[in-house]
């Protein structure tokens, strides 16, 4: 019998990384940087502060790291304004476990404020 399930927050509950690219992706186009699907793959596999410091170094340009988080925070945000969110059929499913009594968990790398704001 199924007891609880546990959610991926970033692209099962919510399309996170389609706007958190997108909003890189503007961001970096102020300094004429388009990345490449190569280099996409590339900086997945790595903290965002490495991808700052390879893009840097790739790219000869000086990006501040707290300016960018700033900055594709902003971007994302007005991105997912008015947005039909969770993803299609999240809440049925979410609505049908509680109906049913299974616990449910929220797995995720952002913070619990971010979290709390998209929920």
């Amino acid at each position: 019998m199924l007891k609880a399930v546990i959610f991926y927050f970033d692209g099962v509950i919510y399309n996170t990384p389609k706007y958190v690219f997108k909003a890189r992706d503007i961001y970096l186009s102020k300094f004429n940087i388009k990345i490449t699907k190569k280099q996409n793959e590339k900086l997945l596999l790595i903290p965002t502060k490495d991808a700052i410091k390879w893009i840097n170094n790739h790219f000869k340009v000086n990006i501040n790291y707290k300016q960018y988080l700033k900055e594709t925070k902003r971007i994302e945000n007005q991105l997912l304004k008015n947005k039909n969110l969770p993803k299609p059929g999240v809440r049925r499913l979410i609505n049908s476990l509680i109906k049913n009594n299974i616990k449910i968990a929220i797995a995720t790398s952002c913070k619990r404020k971010v979290l709390l704001e998209r929920l």
